[in-house]
């Protein structure tokens, strides 16, 4: 597990400490998640490989009074099929959005929206093993409209209870 350097954020309003790990399967490592992203003071965690499926509930990866979970879970996902899976993980006073319109088809790809007084932050987890080299070589073109869609600074997406904190 790895600590990511805590991103200065002032118009968040406060500084944002970020973690990622590859977890190379959630149910064997559920009380060792937890606890690291606790005592870690994570405001946002990224893991890789869940291995996750739909016996896993989001409560195994952590406390559900203290974070929003977001999940991408690989369709079929065992140890035998190489593993896979996605998850974002946000404390709850953070407002936050997946954002499904970023994704892209075919590669294990997702985008939280965190939505703070002055600006909007986005964080991504990406895992990309073996993915077909077609679809990842597009990846720099759909990172590039992702980002024409933030300069616009469109909000129609953000719900309005959202909206109200950015004056």
């Amino acid at each position: 597990m790895t600590d990511v350097l805590g991103m200065t954020a002032r118009e968040m309003g406060r500084q944002l400490t970020l973690r990622y790990a590859n977890l190379n399967g959630i149910k064997s490592k559920t009380e060792e998640v937890k606890s690291w992203t606790e005592k870690g003071k994570a405001d946002i965690a990224a893991f890789v490989e869940t291995w996750a499926d739909d016996s896993v509930t989001d409560s195994l990866i952590v406390d559900l009074v203290k974070f929003n979970v977001y999940r991408k879970d690989r369709v079929g996902c065992q140890k035998e099929c190489g593993g896979g899976g996605i998850a974002i993980v946000a404390k709850k006073d953070l407002h936050t959005l997946r954002t499904v319109e970023y994704e892209v088809d075919g590669l294990e790809l997702m985008w939280v929206k965190i939505v703070g007084m002055k600006m909007v932050a986005l964080v991504g987890v990406l895992y990309a093993p073996g993915y077909d080299m077609e679809v990842f070589a597009e990846l720099p073109y759909h990172i590039a409209e992702l980002l024409k869609g933030l300069q616009s600074r469109s909000l129609e997406k953000i719900p309005p209870y959202l909206r109200r904190n950015l004056s």
